[in-house]
């Protein structure tokens, strides 16, 4: 289990459980995350740019899953990206309360990529895109579905 910055670290103490994050926050924290990916999002941008047809959509494919492998890592050192952690805004194991395993860190952040990239091609498959960030806002737990693919909950940590 690593530590962060305020010498912070899940799993809280026994009997102490950290309010769960709301809409607004949870989104300013995934534009930070975003952000955060940009590093390697626009040098792999810059070569898929030059391609065309299908090595282009595999060089789309490839970036979003190393911009998720790189958010996954983020996330189980840290709770989230360097920005993420800064906020306050974790992503931590819903029954534990301790860091995501890679696995499931990875799982979690490619959900919601590779749906972003089918509904570049596929239309009707930004619905889907929308309902699984929206989710939260009816779920009791306040999860997303790519929470509940890795069996997670996004907490505040002040």
């Amino acid at each position: 289990m690593s530590n962060i910055e305020g010498g912070w670290s899940p799993p809280p103490p026994p009997g102490h459980d950290p309010e769960l994050s709301r809409f607004w926050i949870r989104f300013v924290a995934h534009l930070l995350d975003q952000i955060s990916l940009l590093i390697i999002v626009i040098p792999l941008g810059i070569v898929g740019y030059s391609l065309s047809g299908a090595a282009a959509v595999v060089w789309t494919v490839v970036s979003a899953v190393a911009g998720s492998w790189l958010l996954a890592k983020w996330t189980t050192q840290r709770g989230g990206s360097p920005w993420r952690a800064r906020f306050g805004v974790l992503v931590l194991d819903r029954n534990s309360g301790s860091f995501l395993p890679m696995d499931r860190s990875l799982r979690r952040a490619l959900f919601p990529n590779l749906l972003g990239i089918v509904a570049s091609f596929v239309p009707g498959v930004w619905a889907i895109v929308l309902i699984d960030y929206l989710w939260m806002l009816w779920d009791p737990g306040k999860q997303t579905l790519h929470d509940k693919i890795a069996d997670s909950k996004v907490v505040n940590r002040r």
